[in-house]
């Protein structure tokens, strides 16, 4: 074979190369999470003992830590509650808090996957997320936590969502929240809908909560319900910009928007 087309050959084999790992990016990773991917519309919440049975290890230690820092800023305890089925092999452990002083919820997460193989326990992410609700205002929702990881979905209508992954302290992440408040807050007071519309029920109300996220996604295009078991699953438009939002090098660009958003914003408030 002459090196021109031995040349000509080499860049070929190139070229199907990229052309398959593209391939692996653009269509197969959307494809699997169109057929597997699936949000129960009924999820199951358990509630645990944090004095009398606090969970193992990390998971212990992180939730003794939220104790003592939501109550140093006036925030007490109300329920501690599992989630087995948060997403396929993804389990997740929450405590919720309450501020009766400022009316605002917050939810300290740990969340976790099983290898079903070897049913070795994986850290996924903790992080809090501190919420203030609106009535009749055209924002429903301020929220504020230091979520370290991409989210899946777009942002809801009525919905303000700021992160700080950088902010590491409940009482730092607080004021910031409390600063963002007065900054962006609607004219309608705030209002706490776990008294109001679950009569302090904080396992219905984050059932409630749950399940109208998803919802929320079907006008977005992202989800869709499955006629067959009524869950929520991803439409093809859904799951391909979720998939592609998690690859390299889109996952790269978008965090790095995240954490520069996060910084300046920070700068900003504490200015």
């Amino acid at each position: 074979m002459a090196p021109q087309q031995q040349l000509i050959v080499f860049y070929l084999i190139v070229a199907g190369i990229l052309l398959f790992v593209a391939g692996q990016w653009m269509f197969r990773l959307p494809l699997v999470i169109y057929r597997t991917q699936r949000f129960n519309s009924s999820p199951t919440l358990q509630r645990f003992d944090l004095d009398e049975s606090p969970p193992p290890g990390k998971a212990g230690k992180y939730f003794r830590s939220m104790d003592k820092q939501f109550a140093a800023i006036g925030f007490e305890r109300l329920d501690c509650m599992a989630l087995p089925d948060a997403l396929p092999n993804v389990r997740a452990l929450m405590v919720m808090y309450q501020n009766r002083r400022t009316k605002d919820l917050a939810l300290a997460t740990m969340m976790y996957g099983i290898d079903l193989r070897t049913d070795e326990v994986n850290l996924c992410s903790s992080y809090v997320e501190i919420v203030a609700r609106y009535k009749d205002d055209e924002i429903k929702v301020i929220q504020t936590n230091n979520v370290q990881l991409l989210g899946s979905f777009p942002p809801s209508a009525g919905e303000i969502t700021y992160r700080f992954p950088q902010i590491t302290k409940v009482e730092d992440l607080f004021d910031l929240h409390c600063k963002l408040i007065e900054r962006d807050g609607p004219q309608g007071k705030k209002y706490v809908r776990l008294d109001t519309d679950f009569r302090g029920d904080c396992l219905a109300y984050l059932q409630a909560v749950l399940v109208e996220s998803y919802d929320k996604q079907i006008g977005t295009g992202y989800l869709t319900r499955d006629p067959d078991s009524d869950d929520y699953r991803p439409t093809l438009k859904g799951a391909f910009l979720m998939s592609w939002a998690q690859q390299t090098p889109l996952k790269e660009y978008l965090w790095n928007q995240v954490t520069i958003k996060a910084r300046r914003l920070a700068r900003e408030l504490q200015s």
